[in-house]
């Protein structure tokens, strides 16, 4: 007799063992740090083992990686990009900050923890670096640029 097997509903639920625990990640962190939350946390919060965990990301560092693009794809990060290309240096500056501020408080305090843990880790730092943020970095300095082409910043004085 033949096993009728469903690969279809295996995959969906691993891609919701996935998610769960994506968001669990994510949410421990926001409360507490980077640190402090261990993956037996993360796989208590998501209702799953910690095998589980390390078969589909390795490490942790790995599955932060995935919890910060996986929050990531959540926000609307075409707003942002739309601010930077307005004509006006002055008004995209205005434009950027609204968006980042909109962006930063979609995706909450987990954020800045991981910014905080880049400050003194060197694989989250590379992880920020590598993430659409590090990408923010050099679309600020265009505008910087963009801003001091069009004679629109104060003259920096040096003591």
């Amino acid at each position: 007799m033949t096993r009728n097997y469903d690969l279809g509903e295996r995959a969906k639920g691993m891609e919701l063992n996935r998610e769960r625990i994506l968001d669990a990640a994510w949410n421990l962190t926001e409360a507490a740090g980077f640190d402090p939350v261990s993956v037996d946390d993360i796989a208590a919060e998501a209702g799953v083992g910690r095998a589980t965990i390390f078969r589909h990301f390795g490490s942790k560092t790995d599955l932060y990686e995935a919890a910060l693009w996986h929050r990531m794809s959540q926000v609307d990060l075409a707003l942002v990009d739309a601010a930077h290309q307005r004509p006006d240096p002055v008004d995209a500056l205005a434009a950027v900050l609204r968006a980042n501020c909109d962006l930063f408080d979609q995706i909450g305090d987990a954020l800045v923890r991981c910014l905080e843990v880049a400050r003194t880790n060197d694989l989250m730092r590379q992880l920020i670096d590598a993430s659409d943020l590090g990408r923010r970095v050099d679309a600020l300095s265009r505008l910087a640029r963009r801003l001091h082409d069009a004679g629109r910043l104060a003259p920096v004085l040096y003591r």
